[in-house]
């Protein structure tokens, strides 16, 4: 039997789609209207669009008939996080959530007003019980992004600092500590990553892009000064998040590894700080983070190390005031990373190294993931004063599965 090439590619087609039909939106509203009898499902990417809908009974929400109805909001993948009452008449919206025990009214001089003073009170005017509301996604979705799952902030932030002052590749051909050459190294790289988190209401992908520039700033051959800048941006199932952040630490070398030396050991203590916001999410967070890792590592024969590396973070939010608003969000977290390195030369190759590593993360405080393992590999190809870096990993946890690239440049300054 001859198979037809169009009805072929046309199955496929369909198949695509509907494969990604069954992926969920961060945001849904379940709108119901003639004292309950009649009901309608709307799903969008954009938490203000999708409120835009709601008051106008415009787009898909255009069959809802009447002066009253309501609409049951999914909030960052956690269903029936609030329930919002509109009244057209008197421009009205009662908000009220079983979950946090929420129960406000918000009244507005036209629908266009109406539209805004509920996007505001997400950000500003709702305060703590806003702040609340997102602190129970975090507990129920893995989709939450400031805290709680692999692809959140804090994790985020506790992975760019361990792989940074902690987990790292030697850059250089020769046996010694990093930090043993003088002056300065600074490098450029950029992350990719594509993963897929289990929600309430179903799968969910998401695609990360992140620009680390990391700085070294050597002192003699025991202290360095370390700094990295961090530009990430986020797409999960069409929400687009944007993040900045910067850290800084001190490495300290109590044992020093040079020439025939077998062991090494570094204590870095570090701070920094982290920005995310989204305008279809209708989120914004700043959040600290302080802690120290501590890295052993030991030359198993010429120029082969195994790195162990250990790492404690506790994270928090920092309030922005604005006028008489603040801006703040719910985090109070604790992570803890441990993290092993082989890096080798590859066959009889004097400037090609592979190198394979596996990392463990705990999240220490209440969040819908507990700990999730990192498995990876990649090669570094070593020059005198410069290197290319590339890698591959794999994330893993119950709720999240996560592939990641990278590519590095390192130059000594």
């Amino acid at each position: 039997m001859k198979t037809n090439p169009k009805l072929f590619c046309a199955t496929i087609a369909l198949l695509c789609i509907a494969s990604n039909g069954f992926a969920a939106k961060l945001f849904a509203l379940d709108v119901a209207w003639n004292a309950g009898v009649d009901t309608v499902q709307v799903e969008n990417s954009s938490l203000p669009n999708l409120i835009k809908e709601l008051i106008d009974k415009s787009g898909n929400l255009s069959v809802v008939t009447g002066d009253s109805y309501s609409g049951s909001l999914r909030y960052f993948g956690m269903p029936d996080a609030l329930v919002i009452d509109v009244d057209v008449p008197s421009l009205t919206l009662r908000l009220t959530s079983a979950v946090t025990g929420l129960d406000v009214t918000i009244t507005g001089t036209d629908k266009d007003d109406l539209h805004k003073k509920l996007a505001n009170w997400f950000y500003l005017d709702g305060g703590k019980a806003a702040a609340l509301l997102l602190s129970e996604a975090i507990k129920t979705s893995a989709a939450a992004i400031t805290d709680g799952s692999p692809g959140s902030t804090t994790a985020l932030m506790a992975d760019t600092t361990f792989q940074t002052f902690g987990l790292f590749q030697n850059t250089s051909r020769g046996q010694n500590m990093r930090g043993f050459e003088s002056g300065a190294h600074v490098g450029l790289w950029v992350n990719s990553s594509s993963y897929e988190i289990d929600t309430p209401v179903g799968p969910m992908e998401g695609t990360r892009t992140r620009i680390n520039v990391p700085l070294w700033l050597h002192f003699g051959t025991r202290v360095s000064f370390v700094g990295n800048t961090v530009f990430d941006f986020n797409s999960l199932e069409g929400t687009d998040f944007y993040g900045v952040g910067a850290d800084i630490g001190l490495a300290f070398r109590p044992v020093l590894r040079v020439g025939d030396d077998r062991f090494g050991w570094q204590v870095t203590p570090y701070g920094g700080a982290h920005g995310i916001g989204s305008v279809d999410g209708v989120t914004a967070a700043a959040i600290s983070q302080y802690g120290l890792i501590n890295r052993f590592e030991w030359r198993l024969f010429e120029r082969a190390l195994l790195s162990v590396v250990t790492q404690y973070t506790s994270f928090d939010n920092v309030t922005i005031k604005i006028d008489e608003y603040e801006l703040t969000a719910p985090v109070d977290q604790n992570i803890l990373k441990n993290g092993l390195m082989y890096d080798v030369p590859v066959f009889s190759l004097r400037s090609l190294f592979a190198n394979a590593y596996v990392i463990d993360t705990r999240f220490l405080e209440e969040a819908k993931t507990d700990n999730y393992q990192t498995y990876g590999g990649g090669l570094s190809y070593r020059l005198k004063k410069f290197s290319l870096n590339a890698y591959v990993s794999f994330d893993k946890s119950d709720q999240h599965q996560g592939l990641n690239t990278g590519l590095g440049f390192v130059w000594d300054l």
